[in-house]
């Protein structure tokens, strides 16, 4: 679906970024790690975040390449925006997750209403973590950050990021 190509477009966006950083020699704790992002193929960026006071770090726009230095390529399907839940180190899960439900306590009302924008078609938390090097990694989401997300039909997605060496 076109959602989910923008979802992957985002999270690729996000990845190459990260990826040049660690051949740079930029440590991912230093990084923000959880992530908000509203989406939505005929979302009024620009008035989203002035009639909601929104802060995003990142916006984006349909019709625009998704890789800017590469004109010609495809261009972006959906327009959306991206602004911090927690600035806690990629290794520092449990703090994530506190930052992130003091976000969405802070910010309900705005994210309910948004929630309603018939133009928003997806919002989404995205974790950032480090891998652990074990075959198996899993991350705990509590019971009260799952729900007040899913009151606000926010979903979420936890990204793994290989360490650089």
């Amino acid at each position: 679906s076109t959602l989910h190509q923008a979802t992957l477009s985002c999270l690729y966006d996000r990845r190459r970024f990260i990826e040049n950083l660690i051949l740079n020699g930029i440590q991912l704790q230093s990084l923000m790690s959880c992530v908000f992002s509203i989406i939505g193929p005929h979302l009024d960026v620009d008035r989203l975040v002035s009639e909601h006071r929104l802060r995003p770090y990142k916006r984006f726009y349909k019709g625009e390449p998704v890789f800017k230095t590469k004109p010609e390529s495809a261009k972006r399907e959906y327009s959306g925006l991206s602004i911090k839940a927690s600035e806690a180190g990629f290794n520092e899960f449990d703090q994530q997750v506190k930052d992130t439900l003091k976000f969405l306590r802070r910010n309900r009302k705005k994210l309910k209403d948004i929630s309603l924008n018939k133009t928003v078609k997806y919002m989404n938390l995205n974790f950032g973590v480090d891998h652990k090097g074990s075959f198996c990694q899993s991350h705990y989401l509590p019971e009260n950050l799952v729900k007040l997300a899913g009151e606000l039909r926010i979903s979420f997605e936890v990204s793994i990021y290989q360490k650089g060496e």
